[in-house]
């Protein structure tokens, strides 16, 4: 604005009329000031040239450009910010989780966050949790009990000043009576239960809350034992001075069938918008680690053939116009999801792979053409191949194991003989070793058992030598036994699994 008014002689209507037009890019109003703004400069005595080159400067800084009293307020919000995220991680993550209460895939990230930080988010408790989320004595993040779908704010209040009154909730028994069956009514304790916030009453699994005896549901017994309790006092006694409150049986826990690790989790979903106590991509994740982007956002921006894993969800089958099968589904990953397509040959080939809930691994590759009708770029994902669950280690050329010879002895190079013994296959199997130069530990090895890997890197420093070999006595085959082998003898983090 100044610039237009000392250059060009634009009046303060005028330059303010230049920030709008520049700001909302108002292209004919943008147009007629250029021509008032070239003009004015000229008149004033600059060349023409430079002139155009500071008016080029200005649109391109006007896209995205705030005033002094605007930076410096983003500039404060953005230390204080940083300052209590370095002194204060824990407190700092439960408030940005609080603030955003209705936005599950916010809620999503940010508890990935707080794991990268090392900060532990735990479940909603209602022995702990509060009507947001906060922070407990062990510096743990505990869940807020207003993110569960189906417990109001009023209960949760009437639950958290009870309890900070009379003290923790001693059991189920304790916690449905002390709060009644007005706010522990059938909804709430269902919603409760499956979310895993009476997992702190540990006599009872969630699956219990749902077993039925006599045409009820334990929950449902659990209502009617509190409105008995309820209904007398601790005052009220029988002749023999016995407590009628005393005297009411409560209902027996009723046996019931183990919810599949599947089943909790897809539950836990229902109510609280996330997998809290696990996900179902939990046993793949080595292979997710080892052999595949994390995230689908990666896919975009990598420029060559990717594998990802994850959960089919919502899947569309139809016949589309070419009267030829068309499949649309949302892959769900572990930190994200994405919506993928099959059409034609590869719905036919690939179809019989993609199964609601299954686990698949897909081999895509971003790619882009150039659509004449729309007349741009159109970015999209290629799927060459889908790869099922039982096939996943199919995709393995090589498995490497790390081992620091110098905390290595001949027992546990023993038992990794064995083990690759047991499991023979058709995969190549490399050993890292590091060890001083002096070492003579690789003494261990059977030199006819291995050959040296030529590799500029494996000499990783003047003390220590890094040599990968590989072993000719063995190739194995990659299964979960053998890998669970592995993982026992030498640490999960030692071993490496390699396309």
């Amino acid at each position: 604005m100044q610039l237009s008014q000392k250059l060009a002689n634009f009046t303060k209507g005028q330059a303010d009329s230049l920030r709008k037009a520049m700001g909302k890019k108002i292209k004919e109003e943008m147009d007629k000031l250029f021509t008032l703004f070239i003009d004015g400069c000229v008149a004033n005595g600059h060349d023409e040239s430079k002139a155009k080159k500071i008016w080029a400067d200005m649109e391109k800084f006007a896209q995205y450009a705030f005033n002094k009293s605007h930076s410096t307020c983003y500039a404060l919000i953005a230390y204080q910010s940083a300052y209590l995220k370095a002194h204060y991680p824990s407190e700092f993550m439960a408030g940005l989780m609080s603030n955003n209460m209705d936005k599950t895939d916010d809620i999503k990230k940010y508890i990935e966050v707080s794991k990268k930080m090392g900060i532990e988010v735990l479940g909603p408790d209602v022995n702990e949790s509060n009507y947001i989320f906060t922070v407990n004595d062990k510096g743990h993040i505990r869940f807020g009990l207003s993110a569960i779908k189906g417990v109001g704010e009023n209960v949760i209040i009437e639950m958290v000043a009870i309890r900070e009154k009379e003290g923790v909730f001693t059991d189920i028994f304790d916690f449905v009576t002390r709060l009644g069956s007005k706010n522990a009514n059938k909804k709430v304790l269902e919603a409760l239960a499956i979310s895993g916030a009476l997992d702190c009453f540990e006599e009872l699994r969630r699956e219990q809350y749902f077993g039925q005896e006599d045409t009820m549901t334990f929950i449902e017994k659990l209502i009617r034992y509190a409105n008995d309790v309820n209904k007398t006092t601790n005052e009220e006694t029988n002749l023999f001075g016995e407590s009628f409150q005393d005297m009411i049986e409560r209902p027996k826990v009723p046996a019931a069938k183990e919810f599949s690790q599947m089943e909790r989790l897809e539950k836990e979903k229902e109510v609280l918008g996330l997998y809290m106590s696990g996900h179902p991509l939990d046993k793949y994740k080595k292979i997710i680690n080892d052999l595949t982007l994390k995230t689908f956002e990666e896919v975009k921006l990598s420029k060559k053939t990717e594998y990802v894993i994850g959960i089919v969800k919502d899947l569309v089958k139809g016949t589309g116009e070419n009267q030829k099968p068309y499949m649309r589904f949302n892959l769900l990953g572990l930190e994200s999801a994405m919506q993928f397509n099959l059409k034609d040959k590869n719905c036919e080939e690939f179809g019989k792979y993609i199964v609601e809930g299954n686990a698949i691994m897909l081999k895509i590759k971003s790619d882009s053409f150039v659509s004449k009708k729309e007349n741009k770029t159109i970015e999209f994902i290629r799927i060459e191949s889908v790869i099922p669950e039982n096939r996943f280690y199919s995709i393995i050329n090589r498995v490497v194991l790390s081992i620091d010879l110098t905390d290595t002895h001949q027992e546990i190079i023993a038992k990794l003989e064995y083990v690759c013994k047991v499991h023979q296959g058709n995969i190549p199997l490399i050993l890292s070793l590091e060890t001083p130069l002096s070492d003579s530990n690789s003494n261990h090895l059977q030199q006819d058992e291995i050959e040296l890997i030529e590799d500029e890197e494996n000499i990783s420093s003047p003390l220590y030598q890094s040599l990968e070999f590989r072993s000719i006595a063995f190739k194995v085959d990659i299964n979960d036994k053998y890998l669970a082998d592995l993982y026992e003898i030498i640490g999960e983090s030692k071993v490496k699994l390699i396309i």
